[in-house]
C-alpha cells in the first residue's frame, strides 16, 4: 500500500458493470484495494449480470473526451488504465487524449469478447485498437484477444510468445498475454519487453463463473496500480497476479 503522503492517482476509463464484478467498478474496487486514488471515465452502459452480457451501449466519443479533460485538467493522473471502449471512435479519442495530457504509464486491457461471449468492441474498431497499442506501456490481452490482435491461433505456450512477439511490433513496450483460457492445471502468463520471455506460472482456480467475472480487468488494474506505486514490470505482474489469486 503506498502511504498517504505518496499516495498516486490512476484513471480508468472502462464500461460500467452494475453486478460489479468487472468494468470501471471493479477497477475503483482494485485501485482503493492497492492504495491509489481511484478516478473514472465511463466508455459504456451495459445491462448485465454476474453471468451475462445482455446489452452495451457506448457513451458518444465527446462526452468521453469531456469526462477525461475534466479529470486530467484537475488532477495529476500517474498513470492511466484502460478497458472496454466500445466504438471506433472511443478507441480513436483515448488515443488523442493520451497524446494531449502526456500519459507516462498506459495500461490497456484490450477488452474485445465478454467472458460470455459477447462482443465489447465493435469490429470495425479492431483496427484502431492496434493503433492505440503503440501509445501504451503495457497491453494485457488474454489469449482469444492475443488471437485477434496477432492472427495466431493459440493452443500452447509457443504460440502465446509468438502472438506476444507480434503484438509488440504494434508499438507497446510490454505485452502480457494471460493463459486462463487454455486448459490445464497450471496457468501460464507470457511477458515479452522486445528481448526476451517471461513465464509467470500458477495453479489453476477452480471458482464459479459468476466469481472468475472480472478477472482480467482486476489484473489490469492491479498491475496499472503496482506500476504507478514504483514496481517494475514483472513485479508488478506478480503483484497483480497474486492480488487476483487473493480476490478469487
Amino acid at each position: 500500500m503506498a502511504s498517504r503522503t505518496t499516495i498516486k492517482t490512476v484513471l480508468s476509463i472502462a464500461g460500467s458493470d452494475p453486478s460489479s464484478g468487472a468494468g470501471l467498478q471493479r477497477d475503483i474496487l482494485t485501485f482503493k484495494d492497492m492504495g491509489v486514488r481511484p478516478l473514472s471515465a465511463v466508455s459504456a452502459i451495459t445491462v448485465q449480470d454476474s453471468k451475462k452480457v445482455f446489452k452495451v451501449e457506448a457513451v458518444k466519443s465527446s462526452l468521453l473526451r469531456n469526462q477525461v479533460s475534466a479529470l486530467a485538467d484537475e488532477f495529476k493522473v500517474d498513470a492511466l488504465k484502460i478497458g472496454m471502449l466500445a466504438t471506433k471512435e472511443n478507441v480513436q479519442v483515448v488515443r488523442w487524449l493520451i497524446e494531449k495530457y502526456n500519459f507516462k504509464v498506459v495500461v490497456l486491457d484490450t477488452i474485445i469478447k465478454s467472458s460470455s461471449g459477447k462482443y465489447l468492441l465493435k469490429r470495425d474498431a479492431i483496427k484502431a485498437l492496434k493503433e492505440l497499442i503503440a501509445a501504451t506501456t503495457a497491453v494485457t490481452p488474454n489469449t482469444d484477444e492475443a488471437e485477434v490482435l496477432s492472427g495466431v491461433r493459440i493452443t500452447n505456450i509457443a504460440a502465446m510468445e509468438s502472438a506476444a512477439k507480434i503484438i509488440y511490433s504494434l508499438g507497446t513496450a510490454h505485452v502480457i498475454v494471460t493463459g486462463g483460457h487454455l486448459r490445464g492445471t497450471v496457468v501460464t502468463d507470457v511477458l515479452y519487453d522486445g528481448h526476451k520471455y517471461t513465464h509467470f506460472k500458477g495453479s489453476r482456480i477452480r471458482a464459479t463463473k459468476s466469481k472468475l467475472h472480472g478477472t482480467g480487468c482486476a489484473f489490469s488494474s492491479a498491475l496499472t496500480a503496482a506500476i504507478a506505486n514504483g514496481s517494475k514490470i514483472e513485479d508488478a505482474i506478480r503483484i497483480a497476479k497474486d492480488y487476483v489469486v487473493k480476490s478469487l
